[in-house]
Formats: structure tokens, C-alpha cells, sequence
């Protein structure tokens, strides 16, 4: 789990400075953050996106995997069969729970969905247990962790095509 609590650029009186990452989850495009909070706040009393409170208050990014240090491309054979190629999942998806609800600047946690305890933090944010057999939540999530963008038009297409009932708000 990353903490993404704003920077702290010197003494205790100076401002702090937003985290560029918090600075791409809260203002990215749509193909990067999808910001289940302020949709659910919108829509009102309408059908919510996941059935558990906890996850419609949270915004879920999208961000590159990057296996490869910078310094690694130096001299690199990128041609087919390259360790590139090998990589699985060149984008990787996050769920960003904020500290407080209201004042997303002030930072909150990052779950991603290949960390090391994801299970466990899955569990213990939202109370979802990965061994169950169905859970439409659960279901929600790899939906959206298999899709390469969070463009609302793909990510309803691919809910639509799996029969999974997303309340069409959430992709205006």
C-alpha cells in the first residue's frame, strides 16, 4: 500500500506540496482516473456503482508498469522476444482510498492489484474476501483491471458484454 499524504517541502510552517501522483489520480484524464467518489456524489440516490459504500468512495488509476529501469534501456535489443515483451500487464490499476472524503488534497492510500498483502487490504478497506465465489464487486474490479484505459465508452462496453449491470451515470 503507498501512502500518498502531500509532500512536505521543508519546515513544519512551510506549505505542503501536493504529490505528483496524488496531483495525476485527482486531476487525470478519464482514460487514467475514474473518479468513483465525485460520480456517486453526482448521481445522487441513483444505483451506485459497487454494492459496498467503502469502494464508491474511492477513485481508481490506471499507471505504467514499468519492470525495466531507464538505465537498463541503454544498448537494449527491443526486437520480439525482448524482456519488454515478456512483460504482463503493461498497465497496472489502483484503488485510491482518500483520507478524507472531502478534501482529497490532504492524500489517503493507494491499494494496487498485484501488491504483495492485496488480498488482506482488500479484506480490511472494503471487506471483500478474494476466496469467495461470487462477488459483483469483486467482479466490477477485474473488470476494470482487464481493461488497458479507463475510457467510460470501453469500460461500459465491456461491463455490457459480460451481462455485469453498471448504472450508466457512472460513464457520462
Amino acid at each position: 500500500m503507498a501512502d500518498f499524504f502531500s509532500q512536505n517541502k521543508g519546515g513544519q510552517n512551510q506549505r505542503r506540496a501536493q504529490s505528483p501522483v496524488l496531483d495525476v489520480i485527482l486531476n487525470g484524464g478519464s482514460s487514467v482516473s475514474f473518479n468513483i467518489l465525485n460520480r456517486t456524489k453526482a448521481i445522487g440516490d441513483e444505483p451506485r456503482f459497487f454494492d459496498r459504500r467503502t469502494l464508491n468512495e474511492t477513485i481508481i488509476f490506471k499507471y505504467p508498469d514499468f519492470e525495466m529501469e531507464v538505465s537498463e534501456m541503454d544498448g537494449f535489443d527491443f526486437s520480439a522476444g525482448s524482456k519488454l515483451a515478456e512483460i504482463d500487464k503493461p498497465i497496472e490499476t489502483a484503488i485510491f482510498v482518500p483520507v478524507d472524503t472531502t478534501r482529497l488534497t490532504s492524500g489517503g492510500n493507494a491499494i494496487y492489484l498485484r501488491q504483495a498483502g492485496f488480498e488482506q487490504l482488500m479484506e480490511n478497506y472494503f471487506g471483500i474476501d478474494l476466496g469467495a465465489d461470487e462477488d459483483i464487486d469483486l467482479e466490477k474490479l477485474t473488470v476494470i483491471d482487464e481493461c488497458p484505459t479507463l475510457d467510460p465508452f470501453l469500460l461500459q462496453a465491456m461491463y455490457q458484454e459480460r451481462g455485469i449491470y453498471v448504472n450508466e451515470s457512472y460513464f457520462e
